[in-house]
C-alpha cells in the first residue's frame, strides 16, 4: 500500500514513518533504533525519500517541509499545518 503525500510523490507507510522522524531531526542511527530496523535500512529509506522529493540533502528536505507548513492559512494548529504538508 502506498500513500500519496504532497502532490505526486508516493511514499510507502514505512517511508512516512522515517520521514516524520527525519523531520524531527533524527539521525539514521536514531531512526533505526526507534523503528527497530538496521542503520543500513534507515539509510536506504532516507535515500529513497530524498530521491522522491528530488532533494540532495536531508537539511534541504527539512527546510522545504517546514517552509511549506508555515505557508498554510492562519487558524490551523502547528500540528495541523505540519501534517497537512505531509
Amino acid at each position: 500500500m502506498k500513500i500519496k503525500i504532497k502532490s505526486e510523490l508516493l511514499y510507502t507507510p514505512r517511508e512516512i514513518n522515517v520521514l516524520c522522524l527525519l523531520l524531527l531531526g533524527r539521525s539514521n542511527k536514531e531512526i533505526a533504533k526507534e523503528l527497530k530496523i538496521s542503520v543500513e535500512t534507515s539509510k536506504e529509506h532516507v535515500s529513497n525519500i530524498l530521491k522522491k522529493a528530488k532533494m540532495d540533502s536531508r537539511v534541504k528536505l527539512i527546510v522545504s517541509y517546514y517552509t511549506e507548513a508555515l505557508k498554510e492559512p492562519e487558524g490551523l494548529s502547528r500540528f495541523e499545518r505540519f501534517t497537512k504538508v505531509l
